[in-house]
């Protein structure tokens, strides 16, 4: 076993591979996923607005629904479609309304609780 794994080291990885030389590979990887995460994240803000207000708005749409009548008469699958939607009509909201894929992903959890009652 020993001998294996002396083989799969110097196979492997190049001998001149130093502690450093890793660190510095992962501290580069690190830096692009930061930079790739800013680049989503500023498109998405100019899709949708201002995270904070998406979110601010998302969350009055979701109490408003909790508070009402038949809130807890909808089962989990009812419930979180619903709470997806209104993220979605939240983006609407506060970005851009004619951006087809917010609609879309509304009347896709909308299909999503049709299917299930059609088991029933």
């Amino acid at each position: 076993m020993g001998r294996m794994k002396e083989t799969l080291w110097n196979t492997a990885i190049p001998p001149q591979t130093s502690v450093e030389a890793i660190e510095q590979y992962m501290e580069n990887y690190r830096d692009a996923q930061r930079a790739s995460v800013d680049d989503t994240l500023e498109q998405r803000g100019n899709r949708y607005g201002d995270y904070r207000n998406v979110a601010g708005l998302s969350q009055e749409l979701k109490a408003v629904m909790q508070r009402s009548e038949n809130w807890y008469k909808l089962e989990p699958f009812m419930q979180e479609s619903l709470h997806m939607m209104a993220n979605k009509l939240a983006r609407i909201l506060s970005g851009d309304p004619y951006y087809d894929d917010s609609w879309h992903d509304i009347a896709g959890y909308a299909t999503l609780v049709v299917k299930q009652l059609d088991k029933k």
